[in-house]
């Protein structure tokens, strides 16, 4: 008996000190001896590595051909074990991860103008990094249908068939032969789903077929939507801008180091309550990410990738809606629905003493109470039974004014604040995306709701993900706390304005209304739309 991980990571270890001495043709006869041991050994989860780490060499040597050939290889076989190894656990903890691949693929496919190809990827690439990302979640809709049961089923052998296969080298034959034959059916039964139930499809990973074309024929005339290719933290960020007759690439002379910085500074600016510096850093966001070049747009339908997922665009004086999107086909799911509520209203549940009583929140409730003619649930009456209760039959709105926290070390522990009748209540965002609530808008008038944690791949993972997957549409949440008084100015109007206008045209009014009576760049700037405009 031998014991593969020990080898593999002894291999792995002398290809990447090699490569860092610049000794790259002793590198790529260790990486050969890699990949001949991975293909012996039946570890898929070990080809990716070897062909990440070819690529780089070729990508040294500067044969770009070779190194998208060997970076497509290792992403051909990232996808063929997505949704069985978690990808922040399944890294290599040296040389190339997962998404150093998507970014080397992107940064050549880009230079060649492939814009095609890039979109391709990127959906791949963010359907991808959902499904490892939900390999140990546990999914009520999945369990619940047959086909999506007996994949989750075979996602569980599979992990343990390799994880068995990494770390004891026997019976190799027999565990190459049983991953083959689960993989196959694990395919057969996704084209089967996707006949009978293409909805459960969204919860494991597809290939995409996702074309400029196709999303050209959606786009209204004067709509855009903006892809943010991934690089790497230090080079510039870039964007592909597609509207309904034409796409472009544009360079913003901009890294995410530097757009991290700029953010930085303006949560300092709000946290010494500076509105001077505020100013001057949205002055110089504005600048710097290039907005006159997106030709005007009446909504844009934006996919951050990195820190532009903490942009707050409400202080960019735009013209337009602009609204985060999860995945580009999001825009796609355009089914109607029939919902028996005009509004939900839900604010400063009753915590026990656990949490910090929430009067503003009270107020705003009350407020919007009046504007809606409907009662709304507080104190004791702000409950996870209490609100499913009031949903049931669906919701266009749903506006929750609780507290709501962001866990950084496991996003799927973000929660919104209610109560069980007598003291606070974690509503967890893994016990939202199986909750079902149908609420086409919601409304998350709370701290910290639109943060989340970037995954590889550039998926986004926290409390607005999970809405979205529960059956949301539309999300708007905050990315910071703001003043009871700015929120309450903030969402009065934003609520008027929803009497006549759009999500996207409402949140425009608002962010006008809340800055022309004086409230600095921190209040309105706080608010941010995701999903449908």
């Amino acid at each position: 008996m031998c014991f593969p991980l020990g080898i593999s990571t002894t291999l792995a270890v002398k290809a990447y000190v090699l490569y860092k001495l610049n000794r790259f043709d002793e590198s790529e006869k260790v990486a050969d001896e890699m990949f001949d041991f991975a293909k012996e050994s039946a570890l898929p989860n070990l080809i990716w590595r070897v062909e990440a780490l070819r690529g780089e060499l070729h990508l040294k040597r500067g044969h770009k051909d070779l190194a998208l050939k060997a970076f497509l290889r290792a992403h051909k076989a990232v996808n063929a074990i997505s949704g069985v190894l978690k990808s922040d656990h399944s890294k290599l903890r040296f040389g190339l991860g997962k998404e150093g691949i998507i970014k080397n693929i992107l940064k050549i496919l880009k230079e060649k103008r492939k814009t095609s190809e890039i979109v391709k990827l990127l959906e791949e690439s963010r359907g991808r990094s959902f499904s490892d990302m939900l390999a140990d979640t546990e999914i009520k809709e999945v369990n619940n249908h047959p086909i999506g049961k007996k994949i989750a089923h075979i996602n569980k052998k599979l992990k343990k068939l390799m994880l068995n296969s990494t770390l004891f080298n026997f019976e190799r034959r027999n565990s190459e032969k049983n991953k083959n034959q689960l993989f196959k059916q694990k395919e057969n039964y996704l084209n089967e789903l996707k006949k009978v139930n293409p909805e459960l499809l969204k919860y494991f990973y597809e290939k995409s077929n996702l074309s400029i074309k196709k999303i050209q024929n959606y786009l209204k005339v004067d709509q855009i939507l903006v892809y943010e290719i991934p690089t790497f933290s230090n080079e510039n960020m870039n964007y592909l801008i597609i509207s309904k007759n034409k796409s472009k690439l544009i360079n913003l002379g901009l890294s995410q180091d530097e757009l991290k910085e700029i953010l930085f500074s303006f949560t300092d600016a709000i946290a010494f309550n500076d509105i001077k510096e505020q100013n001057k850093v949205a002055s110089i966001l504005r600048s710097k990410l290039q907005i006159k070049k997106w030709s005007a747009p009446n909504s844009v339908y934006f996919l951050p990738s990195g820190f532009s997922y903490f942009i707050p665009w409400g202080i960019l004086d735009l013209k337009f809606p602009l609204s985060i999107l999860p995945k580009a086909n999001w825009i796609f799911d355009t089914k109607n629905k029939d919902y028996k509520n005009e509004i939900v209203l839900l604010g400063d549940p009753e915590f026990g003493g656990f949490f910090k009583k929430l009067p503003g929140a009270k107020k705003e409730i009350n407020s919007l109470s009046k504007l809606y003619n409907k009662k709304g649930l507080l104190g004791k009456e702000a409950t996870l039974r209490g609100l499913k209760k009031t949903i049931k039959g669906g919701t266009k709105v749903l506006h929750l004014a609780t507290h709501g926290k962001f866990n950084p070390s496991d996003p799927m522990k973000s929660s919104i604040i209610l109560s069980d009748g007598e003291k606070a209540f974690h509503f967890y965002a893994k016990d939202i995306i199986n909750s079902k609530l149908k609420a086409r808008t919601v409304i998350l008038s709370a701290c910290e709701t639109g943060m989340g944690k970037t995954l590889a791949g550039d998926d986004f993972l926290g409390l607005s993900r999970s809405f979205y997957l529960s059956g949301t549409r539309s999300l708007l949440s905050s990315l910071w706390p703001v003043s009871d008084k700015g929120t309450l100015f903030f969402m009065e109007e934003f609520h008027k304005a929803l009497q006549e206008n759009s999500l996207g045209d409402s949140w425009l009014k608002a962010i006008e209304k809340t800055k022309n009576q004086g409230f600095p760049p921190g209040v309105y700037g706080a608010f941010i739309l995701g999903g449908e405009l």
